[in-house]
């Protein structure tokens, strides 16, 4: 949404082709009889969804031990790996309910700047919450991981992540602080939330990708896409790993301050906006 913003890819105005016949990301028909107009927006919203794909191929690189044991335990072979399979899948059920039946509602109601600044307050003030109150408790067994979670924590963790529909709500935050209400520790607790992603993310892709993937390609071409997912890759790779070991050595109070730092900075630039000032 920001990046958005700053690139000039908010343009809602409906595209038309060499001839000036409108173009249309889902044309006119009888479930939708006015249509949704192609447009830079549309076309960049899902731009934003869809290479995500590179950040799911990174995850599965970076976590692939952890699949090969869900792969075991699908199969009957192990255990754990149905014990994981079966809380990643509890888990992701609220958001692929909620994000089907919501998604054109969050999108039409939800992404403006205050809702977005507002969202970066409030997951800062739940991250301080969350590392107070983990402190406050008994180190957590640092064995204790996504297969011995109880059903009803994967539940209450999927619940959670229902709140990162709300934009600027980070999706890995509201499952990370989850999961250490769960009883997992930090390095656990980042492991269970990026394999949620995983599927999160990859049934989101597919969908969007179904939805408005021919649009998207008509405005910004394969070679942009390609190129798009091969640099969420490498940055996913790196990032993910980081942050794992930066997470099980400090917590999530530093990014408590970059969220505000990060909405002070947006309030600041949307009140020069708003006034005409710089």
């Amino acid at each position: 949404m920001v990046a958005d913003h700053f690139l000039g890819l908010e343009d809602g105005t409906q595209l038309r082709d060499e001839r000036g016949d409108p173009l249309w990301a889902r044309p006119p028909g009888p479930r939708h009889p006015l249509g949704e107009p192609l447009s830079i927006k549309v076309a960049a919203d899902t731009f934003a969804v869809v290479t995500q794909i590179g950040a799911i191929l990174a995850v599965g690189f970076l976590f692939r031990s952890r699949f090969a044991e869900l792969i075991r335990g699908i199969a009957g072979r192990s255990d754990a790996g149905r014990r994981l399979s079966v809380n990643l899948a509890v888990a992701f059920l609220p958001a692929g309910i909620v994000g089907f039946l919501l998604n054109r509602w969050i999108l039409a109601h939800l992404f403006t700047n205050g809702v977005f600044i507002a969202a970066q307050l409030a997951g800062a003030a739940f991250m301080v919450f969350a590392e107070v109150w983990k402190k406050r408790r008994p180190a957590p067994d640092p064995l204790f991981d996504g297969s011995r979670l109880p059903v009803s924590s994967a539940l209450g963790i999927g619940l959670l992540q229902c709140v990162s529909f709300w934009p600027g709500m980070s999706r890995s935050m509201t499952t990370i602080i989850g999961g250490y209400f769960a009883g997992m520790d930090g390095r656990r607790s980042g492991e269970f939330s990026f394999l949620l992603g995983f599927f999160t993310l990859s049934a989101a892709s597919i969908y969007k990708s179904l939805q408005s993937g021919p649009a998207m390609i008509a405005v910004f071409g394969w070679s942009h896409v390609i190129l798009g997912c091969a640099v969420a890759t490498v940055t996913a790779m790196l990032a993910v790993k980081l942050f794992l070991d930066y997470l099980t050595r400090h917590g999530l109070a530093i990014f408590a301050i970059y969220r505000v730092a990060f909405a002070i900075i947006l309030s600041i630039l949307a009140l020069k906006s708003a006034t005409g000032i710089g």
